[in-house]
């Protein structure tokens, strides 16, 4: 069997007004209030998170009670995660990480474990590549939405709500994107992503801890100093064999010796760079809000439905 990558532009992300139908089955809020609420997200990622943490009151860059319970009731993440889900950033990520599987599994299904996929995008490419995928979520609310999205592109993907469900040695690889910076603990997360691949497994992340500014307001400023630093990967015996020059994604092995087959170079000219984000991340911030920029033509056609709505 030969495995290859699919497109990463996953539905019903192509398709607007399905997208708008599928919001606002699972939001409960009108379709007139998703497509502006989409649109606005669409012209600026991390519009309505930074709108709504504001009217809670919650402090940003902060882990609290507050923050806690902002994550528990807000529907902001649906639209903010929408639209990163088909920015041109996150759909170069995605086909790497399809590229690198597809280069390492030798023609092999992989045993696929996507943590924190929210929407399940993520888990609904790789298993339309061919690999065994276990999607795992906090929220219910995004679960229900991604079980939706499983449903339309026909993938059988299992879901666990506990991560007791997990066996040690469970999983040939482990997704984990744009999670770590919004935990009050990244290292326990490591920990456990450690004990559940097994060894010569593969851990592909992407986390940008230096990225605390107005734009994302629940990354956690206590975990910048984590910024361009593999320390607490390799703590817990995953070295780095690959990845991109920013870090969007880079991959980890699991061994107890540094891999042989590993292409480090562009990853460490790039950990240098990240490195200075953990004392002085301005312009990290500026270009990372310009690198993750949406693509226009959404925010175009929302617009004439939104005319059609209204």
């Amino acid at each position: 069997m030969t495995l290859t990558p699919t497109s990463p532009m996953v539905h019903p992300l192509d398709q607007n007004s399905e997208l708008v139908d599928l919001i606002a089955e699972v939001s409960g809020e009108p379709r007139g209030v998703v497509i502006q609420r989409l649109m606005d997200e669409e012209e600026c990622l991390g519009t309505n998170v930074r709108r709504d943490l504001k009217e809670a009151g919650v402090p940003s860059h902060v882990w609290s009670d507050a923050m806690i319970e902002f994550y528990r009731t807000t529907r902001s993440f649906l639209y903010e995660t929408v639209a990163w889900n088909r920015a041109p950033l996150k759909l170069e990520m995605r086909t790497w990480i399809g590229n690198f599987l597809a280069e390492r599994a030798s023609g092999r299904s992989l045993k696929v474990f996507s943590f924190g996929d929210g929407l399940g995008f993520d888990s609904v490419y790789l298993a339309k590549a061919g690999h065994d995928v276990t999607y795992f979520e906090v929220s219910e609310e995004c679960v229900h939405f991604a079980k939706k999205v499983f449903a339309k592109n026909g993938q059988d993907v299992t879901v666990i709500r506990s991560e007791q469900e997990i066996l040690e040695g469970e999983f040939d690889v482990i997704i984990c994107l744009d999670v770590l910076e919004h935990v009050p603990s990244p290292p326990e997360c490591i920990e456990m992503f450690s004990r559940i691949l097994r060894p010569g497994g593969w851990l592909l992340t992407h986390s940008p801890f230096f990225f605390t500014s107005s734009h994302r307001v629940t990354h956690l400023a206590s975990n910048r100093k984590y910024s361009g630093s593999t320390e607490m990967f390799t703590q817990q015996g995953l070295h780095p064999v690959d990845g991109r020059f920013f870090w969007d994604p880079i991959a980890l092995e699991k061994s107890s010796t540094e891999p042989t087959q590993r292409r480090l170079g562009p990853m460490r000219a790039g950990g240098r760079l990240l490195k200075i984000g953990r004392v002085a991340n301005a312009i990290h911030c500026y270009l990372a809000q310009k690198m993750s920029k949406t693509d226009r033509r959404w925010r175009d056609e929302l617009k004439l439905l939104l005319k059609v709505e209204t």
